[in-house]
């Protein structure tokens, strides 16, 4: 008798591929291993094998360097992280020129589409107060007009002048003095609750609260909303159906008491967890 053919790995049927995989997906439920942006930036150029080799692995240096501080902040509290960076605010800059390398390969960055909505508000007679937790660069504060708007950008550490370090759990703003608040990408910290308690006490009652995150963070968008009204935050308006990001844009409808600071549930996000090679 012949040996027999024992089939190659490409010729293994697709159910029996699949029913390989399931093992996995519980995992996968708790944190994805590559976040929605990431799949993104791979798409669109992180692996583009028409660079030249060394361009090729500049960009995978800067991406992993990015990932392995992106990790960090989901265990850290907003606190600590400061904390870190005050001493080593090379690491910040670097861990934002990796995610300015990867935004810059998106369709598109959701800090633009909140510009975008903001600048299409109607004129008030007054400036309005924008305070951008987790800023970044501060491009909301470098775009929008500076005789319609009056804008705080707090972030870990100042990477500009248009940036004032701080913890975003923690602000020196008075109570109910700002009318919107923006989270874009920025809710990352092990405390995010604190940092969502924050939004409440300097906005004003009926101000606006923007949140842009990672899709695949998110194990039930409702259940998310559910939780803000918790917090005091009424839904005017969602977007789920963009490959990558979900947005959300909430009112304040209620301030938090002290009697009812100790019965919040906890906010939590997945972390966005990568595979490691």
């Amino acid at each position: 008798m012949g040996k027999k053919k024992v089939k190659s790995k490409k010729e293994v049927p697709e159910k029996s591929r699949k029913t390989k995989m399931k093992g996995k997906s519980k995992e996968k439920s708790k944190g994805a291993e590559v976040d929605s942006f990431s799949k993104l930036s791979m798409k669109h150029g992180l692996h583009n094998k028409k660079l030249p080799f060394r361009e090729r692995l500049i960009e995978q240096l800067k991406g992993s360097r990015f990932r392995y501080f992106n990790e960090q902040f989901y265990v850290s509290s907003s606190t600590d992280a400061q904390e870190y960076f005050r001493q080593n605010p090379e690491e910040f800059k670097a861990y934002h020129d990796g995610y300015e390398h990867q935004a810059s390969m998106w369709p598109v960055n959701p800090v633009d589409e909140i510009i975008k909505e903001i600048q299409r508000r109607p004129k008030v007679k007054n400036k309005e107060v924008i305070v951008d937790f987790g800023c970044g660069q501060a491009k909301i504060a470098q775009t929008l007009d500076k005789d319609r708007f009056k804008i705080f950008s707090f972030d870990l550490v100042a990477v500009n002048n248009y940036v004032t370090a701080c913890d975003m759990a923690h602000t020196n703003l008075f109570n109910n003095s700002v009318d919107i608040v923006v989270f874009c990408l920025s809710l990352m910290s092990s405390n995010i609750s604190d940092c969502v308690k924050e939004a409440n006490r300097v906005l004003k009652e009926d101000g606006l609260l923007k949140i842009a995150e990672v899709k695949s963070r998110f194990e039930r968008a409702d259940d998310f909303i559910r939780d803000m009204d918790a917090y005091g935050f009424v839904l005017l308006k969602k977007k789920l159906n963009d490959p990558a990001f979900y947005y959300f844009d909430f009112k304040k409808k209620t301030k938090i008491s002290k009697k009812r600071k100790k019965k919040l549930p906890e906010l939590k996000l997945n972390p966005c967890l990568y595979k490691h090679r």
